[in-house]
């Protein structure tokens, strides 16, 4: 409990205690905290030593805080060794254990793109808006074009229970190599109300261009990532 004649802040306290709570497994990845008001009456201190302490937990990188549904204990940070093309799916069940994606649209659009090197030909693309989520916490979108051409060989329900890079190995179209550019951007509003984040919070962005071995273009997709939860490695040898 809080000694509250301990020489140590009320607020130090009360996140070592809380830290200590994850530490020993009693508060697991995932898990929703207490509200404000019912760590207040909890622990017989003030509405600012518990945001105090909040904020405390948010440095250490504990917690985070999903806009409009509380506070959670932070799920372990996912490092993807980027060494061989793999997809989400194939990434995922090696190191995440309670996920779920959901498919957010499967539509027709027209081609957004000014860059000649995607899809130049193409007035119409396929458009694939995918979310996973670990814990119910989102942790990645993804934006996925096709060409028409190769839409046409897929089903949504398909989409649904395979990754794009094993549909199209299914139809005899072999993804062979790919290119890809990771930047920081701020998440607008759209991707905040997504990604359960602040307005121009950081996310990682991932655009990937996948190819045959002819190097035609055949996926192209956008991938946003929380910062706090994924992170890349790259091993560089001299």
């Amino acid at each position: 409990m809080i000694d509250k004649k301990h020489h140590t802040p009320m607020y130090i306290q009360l996140a070592d205690l809380i830290q200590n709570q994850v530490e020993k497994g009693e508060l697991l990845p995932g898990t929703k905290i207490d509200s404000v008001n019912q760590l207040v009456e909890k622990y017989d201190v003030s509405r600012v030593t518990v945001i105090s302490a909040l904020d405390e937990l948010l440095k250490r990188g504990l917690i985070i805080s999903k806009q409009g549904k509380g506070t959670y204990i932070k799920n372990a940070e996912h490092i993807e060794e980027l060494t061989s093309l793999k997809s989400f799916e194939e990434i995922i069940s090696i190191n995440l254990h309670e996920s779920e994606k959901k498919i957010l649209s499967f539509k027709e659009v027209k081609n957004p793109f000014i860059d000649k090197r995607i899809y130049p030909e193409s007035k119409k693309l396929l458009k694939i808006v995918r979310m996973h989520y670990e814990r119910d916490i989102p942790i990645l979108k993804i934006d996925i074009f096709l060409d028409l051409k190769i839409s046409n060989l897929i089903s949504l329900e398909e989409v649904k229970k395979y990754s794009i890079l094993e549909l199209l190995n299914s139809k005899n179209i072999n993804i062979t190599s790919a290119s890809q550019i990771i930047r920081s951007i701020s998440a607008n509003e759209s991707l905040s109300k997504l990604m359960l984040v602040d307005i121009n919070s950081a996310l990682l962005k991932v655009e990937r261009q996948s190819f045959d071995s002819n190097n035609s273009l055949k996926i192209y997709s956008e991938f946003y990532y929380r910062q706090d939860a994924y992170a890349f490695k790259i091993d560089l040898k001299r």
